[in-house]
């Protein structure tokens, strides 16, 4: 701890000084002519190990009068126009996550360097994309505070900070076998509940997607087919259209909210095969226009997703996982992934898999399905040695 020396001077005034180790400098010492001064900064030194460093920061960041981070980003979120309920509740968990109640979150913004945000990132325990979205957010916040008029700030320090990549690593898809399928498929007892898992077996379409069908989101079209013989006939097949999807819940009185699809390129058509697109006429046949396809047992409300995983998905899944007929525990958006493997594997281009499931950047469907299409280049070589 540091120590206050008082010394009467010549003149009859008084001097204060103050000693201690730096861990960083070894012996110091300052002098004061104020008595309070000198208390000041032996408190300051004893609450940051006799660092003069920290303490000269710590004083710093108790006399700025500036907002602190937390509430940089809280008025940021305040101040947000254009953005989904949904979107805008999963910001405010992060703010109560990340910054609220931690060192960092109290740093005023006026003493926030880009080294402090560079290690704020590299500490975060969470997955890549996951800290990205956490600095894309505290970017924008202080970007929004230094374009303010008498703003605390002159300049966005979050700006291009990219810490280094995280070890954590994330989920990789899982791609069910035909044999892990049919288990699934046979272990849900409840026949809507069953046929909801097969069309989004069938389609690709993410869970808000299938769960916010109805049954006039559909059409009968047209194909030209080559026969053998160079003749052309018109086949009809059914086409699903993705019109609407349901949001991530935004929170008590607001409920799951129905939108538009995740991405621009999500308003799509998606053509069933012919015994599939049968069976979905007969399965829609008693449903009326508007009405959901899909809903909770006995109800007509629609499938949330944590309705969908209580009571369809987990009793089905969670045993077969024991038992060992699943390699490890799929997830619902495992069926899509399933799906687009499928494809792959009868030839389908990526870009075409592209236009199907919706995905808004084709690299976001190469990077996740790409060696897949690699698998089945190589197998389709292999045939020709038969």
């Amino acid at each position: 701890m540091a120590s206050i020396r008082k010394r009467t001077l010549s003149s009859g005034a008084s001097s204060y000084t103050v000693s201690w180790r730096d861990p960083d400098a070894g012996q110091r010492s300052r002098t004061f002519q104020d008595a309070d001064k000198a208390q000041e900064l032996k408190d300051f030194l004893d609450a940051n190990g006799n660092s003069f460093t920290l303490a000269t920061k710590s004083k710093k960041r108790k006399d700025s009068k500036a907002p602190t981070v937390h509430e940089v980003v809280a008025r940021h979120l305040d101040e947000l126009g254009g953005v989904k309920a949904g979107t805008l509740l999963s910001y405010r968990g992060q703010l109560q996550a990340h910054f609220t109640d931690n060192d960092f979150a109290r740093t005023p913004v006026d003493q926030l360097t880009t080294l402090d945000v560079q290690t704020w990132h590299d500490n975060l325990d969470r997955a890549p994309k996951t800290k990205k979205n956490l600095q894309a957010l505290l970017s924008a916040a202080l970007k929004r505070e230094a374009a303010r008029s008498g703003g605390a700030i002159t300049r966005n320090v979050a700006e291009g900070v990219r810490g280094p990549k995280s070890t954590r690593k994330t989920r990789t898809p899982m791609f069910l076998t035909q044999a892990e399928e049919t288990a699934v498929l046979e272990a849900i007892e409840n026949p809507d509940s069953r046929f909801f898992v097969e069309f989004m077996l069938q389609t690709g379409m993410r869970i808000g997607e299938s769960s916010a069908h109805k049954a006039d989101h559909h059409e009968i079209v047209q194909f030209p087919v080559r026969q053998a013989d160079g003749s052309i006939e018109i086949e009809e097949r059914v086409q699903v259209i993705v019109l609407e999807a349901f949001e991530r819940h935004a929170g008590k009185g607001v409920g799951t909210p129905l939108g538009a699809p995740k991405t621009r390129k999500g308003t799509r058509s998606i053509t069933l095969s012919k015994k599939f697109g049968e069976r979905y006429l007969r399965y829609i046949a008693k449903k009326r226009p508007g009405q959901f396809v899909f809903t909770r047992t006995g109800t007509d409300l629609p499938i949330s997703s944590v309705w969908f995983y209580d009571n369809i998905w987990n009793p089905a899944v969670d045993p077969l996982v024991e038992s060992g007929a699943l390699r490890r525990r799929a997830t619902a958006h495992d069926l899509r992934h399933t799906h687009v493997s499928k494809l792959i594997a009868r030839g389908a281009t990526i870009k075409a898999i592209q236009d199907r499931v919706g995905h808004e950047d084709f690299s976001t469907t190469a990077n996740t399905y790409g060696h897949l299409e690699n698998t089945a280049d190589m197998i389709a070589a292999d045939s020709l040695d038969l």
